[in-house]
C-alpha cells in the first residue's frame, strides 16, 4: 500500500488535493473465470469511496480476467482525504449476471491494517509521484 500526491499513467500526470491511496491486491477464483468489479474504500465511520476515475480501468485489477488456479495481481487507486485512512477497508465486489439482480451481491471486505500511525504516515508523507507505468513492467 502506498500514497501519493500525483499519479503518472500512460505518460500523463494527474494531481489531487487529497491523497491517492494505492492498494495492491491479488485474486484467484475456484472454478469460472471472471472480472472483479470496481473496488470501494470503506472508512471506519461507514463512508464509501469508489476507485478513482482518474485511473483507467485497464490499469487496475478490475480489468484482467481472473483465472481459476492462477493469481492475478493489480491495484486499485482511491482518491480520499487523509482523515479517511484510519481503519479503512477495501471492498471487492463480484459481478452478478442473469436477468435478476442480487439484492446482496457477493463481496470480499479486507481490512487494510491502517492504524493511526500508518494513516499519519500515508497522509502526511505521500510520495510526490506514483508511477503506474513503471509498476506495469
Amino acid at each position: 500500500m502506498s500514497s501519493a500526491k500525483t499519479l503518472k499513467a500512460d505518460g500523463k500526470t494527474t494531481a489531487t488535493d487529497q491523497v491517492f491511496l494505492v492498494v495492491e491486491a491479488a485474486a484467484t477464483v475456484p472454478s469460472k473465470p471472471l472480472h472483479l468489479g470496481e473496488a470501494q474504500l470503506l472508512t471506519a465511520d461507514g463512508k464509501k469511496f469508489v476507485a478513482s476515475d482518474k485511473v483507467d480501468k485497464m490499469d487496475t485489477l478490475a480489468y484482467p480476467w481472473i483465472q481459476p488456479g492462477w493469481w492475478s495481481k493489480g491495484r486499485y487507486v482511491f482518491e480520499v482525504p487523509a482523515t479517511a485512512l484510519p481503519g479503512a477497508q477495501a471492498v471487492f465486489t463480484l459481478p452478478v449476471s442473469g436477468l435478476y439482480s442480487e439484492p446482496l451481491p457477493p463481496e470480499a471486505q479486507v481490512d487494510l491494517g491502517i492504524d493511526e500511525a500508518a494513516a499519519k504516515q500515508l497522509g502526511s508523507a505521500p510520495a510526490e509521484v506514483y508511477d503506474l507505468d513503471e509498476k506495469k513492467k
